[in-house]
């Protein structure tokens, strides 16, 4: 495994932090709006308003202000969850391709005699490649047949028992993988009505001016 690449678990902890970093700026931006008034000076238009039509005023000028905010930190977020998806999709490949061999390294035959071998069967195959020699003759085709045995054991929920056999970076890889959101779950985390209900709402409340008199 290339220590110069992010891992899967690096590249969720960045995520995680860049986006509090977005929801707490938003929280913050909020509590500056609940504070914030149009302009009072004299001679303007709401020096001359009624107190419950300035009170109206001051609440459309910040809820008018918060819409925005709202807007743009769920631009941010959905910027932010775009790049951690393409970034999770692209190490997820790159695991796997080292553990399982995907494309020119793993031979369809050899993927083929894995996919059809029963769940003992697997495990020989897989016990039989751990053992290999990388010095032997037939280190290349027990290494393929090793990937193989690891594909076809992750599509049946076996990788677990397997994966044991094989080395450190194996089993580092495995749980690596393991570690991947599903593809359901980046789709929902990528949609807007995902990201819509994870950036916090506008709280009118909060954003109206106290009552008359009050502090």
């Amino acid at each position: 495994m290339s220590k110069d690449k992010a891992t899967l678990a690096q590249i969720q902890e960045a995520y995680g932090a860049h986006s509090a970093a977005i929801l707490n700026q938003l929280h913050d931006r909020y509590d500056e709006i609940a504070k914030s008034k149009p302009d009072t000076a004299a001679g303007t238009f709401f020096e001359r308003l009624g107190d419950q039509q300035k009170a109206e005023a001051i609440r459309d000028h910040r809820l008018k202000l918060a819409n925005g905010a709202r807007e743009q930190a769920k631009q941010q977020y959905s910027e932010s969850m775009c790049e951690y998806r393409k970034k999770v999709e692209e190490r997820k490949a790159e695991a796997e391709a080292q553990l399982y061999g995907h494309g020119e390294e793993l031979s369809a035959d050899v993927l083929a005699r894995a996919a059809l071998a029963s769940d003992d069967e697997l495990r020989n195959m897989a016990r039989i490649a751990s053992k290999t020699n990388s010095a032997s003759l037939n280190a290349s085709l027990n290494a393929s047949l090793k990937q193989a045995a690891l594909s076809v054991a992750a599509d049946r929920d076996m990788g677990d028992a397997l994966v044991e056999l094989f080395g450190e970076e194996e089993q580092e890889l495995f749980a690596e993988i393991q570690q991947a959101p599903p593809q359901e779950v980046l789709d929902r985390q990528t949609h807007d009505v995902g990201i819509d209900a994870v950036v916090p709402g506008v709280n009118v409340d909060q954003l109206s001016p106290p009552a008359k008199g009050s502090t």
